[in-house]
């Protein structure tokens, strides 16, 4: 079980494989833990056209994390809030 989520290249700097995550679930009392497993290379929802200084906080990278506890109430396709922690 996975869960995908896009940063900003201003987040990414700190992040590398395996950083320990939090998932917030709506319903859920406590937070699920996980750790990242995926890293995009490739900005995207980037524009067709050449990228302004505004139109680059816009550019997002693809994260996928592996969630670590088991936890039955968490569904496909369910939105949560993914907090990155500091190591």
């Amino acid at each position: 079980l996975f869960v995908e989520t896009f940063l900003e290249e201003k987040e990414l700097s700190h992040l590398r494989l395996g950083h320990p995550v939090e998932i917030l679930v709506d319903g859920l009392s406590q937070p699920l833990q996980g750790e990242i497993f995926f890293i995009g290379r490739e900005a995207e929802f980037s524009p067709k056209y050449i990228v302004s200084e505004k139109e680059r906080k816009s550019l997002l990278y693809r994260v996928k994390i592996k969630v670590k506890d088991s936890e039955e109430s968490l569904k496909l396709g369910m939105p949560v809030t993914v907090r990155l922690r500091r190591r």
